[in-house]
């Protein structure tokens, strides 16, 4: 899963958005199916987030149903904390390397979905 946002004008609410991020990975490692999660802010350009789950219900779980971060959602859809956003969901067809030791996609595998395939 990877998340992208850009920082709204409103430095009350962009203020509020930063707080709230700084803990964001640590929560996501922590949550039930996570097994990695990556996240970055520059003072000058839009958020990143990197996370990989067991499955897509795990981290659809956290995002939407798990109190704290569902409360967010609700209260960013009903005043945006963010000028803009993006959400891309991705599918593990490999994986090689290490983050922090270990292959955090190790074993896990996705179907790849071409254009060609949906039409």
């Amino acid at each position: 899963m990877i998340t992208l946002a850009g920082l709204a004008a409103d430095a009350g609410r962009t203020g509020e958005f930063l707080e709230r991020f700084a803990s964001l990975g640590e929560q996501v490692r922590d949550a039930p199916g996570s097994r990695a999660a990556l996240v970055q802010a520059p003072e000058d350009g839009a958020v990143l987030t990197f996370s990989a789950w067991r499955t897509l219900r795990d981290a659809v779980t956290w995002a939407y149903h798990r109190p704290h971060h569902a409360a967010t959602v609700a209260r960013h859809e009903a005043q945006p904390m963010l000028e803009s956003t993006g959400f891309l969901r991705c599918a593990v067809l490999a994986s090689t390397g290490t983050l922090a030791g270990t292959d955090p996609l190790a074993g896990l595998t996705g179907t790849a979905v071409h254009l060609e395939e949906i039409r």
